[in-house]
């Protein structure tokens, strides 16, 4: 270059970060501005040394989507995950893998030969189009958008391209069923009556309690199956961790932990469930507390279970009642109780009222029920 190389100044963001910028000149000799995406002098510098070494001080059209985003979203590779949980973030193996997998075998291998720079809007768009003619929903289409939005929206932050393609393109509408939510007839049915256990779940009183669990805490399946012994107190269970089939335990959904009250005598058979168990042992568990029931094992009970009290295979579809319908159903009762929003979110960990709404459910009939009394 005929001119300085680089030159790093910081610039305040619209959010009040201040990030620092480097300018330098492109082989016109026309000055170019670009983002370091770092907070001190010190490691923009370093970061701009690093690239000048790259060839890649100045972004161009060598650089191929295909290598820049075959470990965008592999966790022990992705300096973006990597970045997350510096900042005090989590981030799941099972939604890196999840995403790491759409990337290298929908997203690569349409960009193939494509490089950053001359992607365009145009290419994204006929991209989500591909997806839904392959028979994506539109939610999922949208989930895989979002994915792509990141890539080249931190690519843009870095100053790996001049313009992100992805800014203005438009999801699709939502087309996700709500869930179904179980009456309180039919949660009296699978937990109520005086030989329940026997009649309903078969004489499996592990299930049963997993189940009944799951409708008076508004739990999610994989904390149901991560509770160990130490997480049952005297007046209420303590939700500490989630666990993955493939990854073991892990945090929470929101990362956070969570204290849920739970009637005594429901706490006394639990405690009986797993009295001879040690502090670290699972709750929920065909191996003497040595791993937890397995997911396939549980959605199986579960529909034997709502087929006995009268609800078919056909109508749980039509319902779209899963397993998940009790956390509905919890969080459902409790609004219809005009418990304050607050409340409920403390008690099912959900991280905002956005997603708050999506599971409520406004019932008449569910304010003359309660559950477990």
């Amino acid at each position: 270059m005929t001119k300085q190389d680089f030159s790093v100044f910081p610039k305040t963001l619209k959010n009040g970060t201040t990030v620092f910028y480097y300018t330098t000149y492109d082989e016109h000799n026309k000055r170019r501005q670009f983002s370091t995406g770092k907070r001190s002098k010190t490691a923009a510098i370093k970061f701009c040394l690093e690239r000048m070494k790259k060839g890649l001080l100045v972004p161009t059209s060598s650089l191929l989507f295909s290598e820049y985003a075959k470990d965008f979203y592999d966790y022990e590779r992705s300096t973006y995950i990597k970045g997350k949980l510096q900042r005090g973030f989590s981030y799941s193996h099972s939604s890196a893998d999840s995403k790491n997998r759409f990337i290298r075998n929908k997203a690569i291998p349409f960009f193939e030969g494509k490089t950053m720079s001359t992607i365009a809007p145009k290419d994204i768009e006929a991209f989500i189009i591909s997806l839904k003619d392959a028979g994506l929903t539109n939610t999922t289409t949208n989930k895989a958008l979002k994915d792509l939005k990141v890539i080249f929206h931190e690519a843009l932050k870095r100053g790996d391209i001049t313009a992100d393609p992805t800014a203005q393109i438009q999801p699709f509408k939502n087309d996700t069923r709500e869930k179904g939510i179980f009456s309180v007839a039919e949660i009296e049915r699978l937990f109520c009556g005086k030989d329940t256990v026997e009649t309903v779940w078969e004489g499996k009183r592990e299930m049963y309690l997993l189940n009944l669990l799951a409708v008076r805490t508004g739990m999610r399946l994989g904390e149901l199956q991560a509770l160990q012994v130490r997480d049952i107190m005297a007046d209420h269970i303590i939700i500490r961790h989630s666990y993955d089939c493939n990854y073991g335990i892990k945090e929470t959904k929101t990362g956070t932990e969570r204290i849920v009250p739970v009637k005594e005598e429901l706490l006394g058979e639990l405690k009986s469930l797993c009295w001879s168990r040690n502090a670290d042992a699972f709750v929920f568990s065909h191996t003497d507390g040595k791993t937890p029931v397995r997911r396939t094992g549980i959605y199986k009970s579960f529909r034997t279970s709502l087929g006995r009290i009268g609800i078919t295979e056909e109508e749980r579809k039509r319902r779209n009642i899963t397993f998940h319908s009790y956390r509905h159903t919890f969080a459902s009762i409790l609004a219809n109780r005009n418990a304050p929003e607050l409340y409920i979110r403390t008690l099912t960990g959900h991280s905002s009222l956005k997603m708050l709404h999506h599971y409520t459910h406004i019932q008449p009939e569910m304010l003359a029920g309660f559950i477990g009394e």
